[in-house]
């Protein structure tokens, strides 16, 4: 509170309890990864370094706030921007790969309506709580809550151009699977 005693906290219950379900939902996603067969997939050295680098960071980040030469705060501050390079490159892979397919067979375009809901309804709230403050600073008060809504909101009207603009769904979707896997762009046939 020193650094901005009269700021508006722009952290609300909701964006507490939006992280816990999403350490819930990611760690259900881990074991499942754990548990399940792979069938010889394996991380690529590029995924490899990027998840050795994020931890790294966040040890270093963590071991400084601990011997006080950063606030926790900034501790925080640096694993929300960790997410925010995660949610780019979680994003980056499904856009090239619809683009490289000139298809969207096989994803669901629901996702990307929920998502965007979300990132929506994170700015507006952002923006309310400014207009009821009167503090407008407070809209980059989090920064990173501020991105991901606008990141997501980015990525999802890509998303929805490319399933219903650029690469339209057909009726039958299952002679596209088996077109595409055909192809070679699927391991397994249909």
């Amino acid at each position: 509170m020193h650094r901005h005693p009269r700021g508006v906290i722009p952290v609300k219950d909701n964006d507490v309890l939006f992280t816990l379900h999403a350490v819930a939902a990611t760690t259900a996603t881990i074991l499942q990864c754990i548990y399940y067969e792979r069938n010889g997939q394996r991380m690529s050295w590029t995924a490899i370094a990027l998840k050795a680098a994020g931890w790294t960071f966040i040890l270093v980040s963590a071991i400084l706030a601990g011997a006080r030469t950063i606030e926790w705060l900034d501790f925080l501050y640096y694993t929300s921007y960790i997410k925010l390079g995660v949610t780019i490159v979680g994003y980056t892979p499904q856009v090239y790969m619809n683009f490289k397919r000139k298809s969207t067979v096989g994803w669901t375009i629901w996702n990307a309506f929920l998502d965007l809901l979300g990132g929506v309804l994170s700015l507006i709230q952002m923006f309310l709580i400014a207009h009821n403050h009167d503090d407008w600073d407070s809209i980059l008060g989090d920064p990173v809550k501020f991105g991901l809504g606008f990141l997501t909101i980015f990525f999802d009207v890509l998303f929805i151009v490319q399933h219903y603009c650029l690469y339209p769904q057909a009726s039958d979707e299952k002679s596209q699977l088996q077109h595409i896997a055909t192809k070679g762009d699927l391991t397994s046939t249909i």
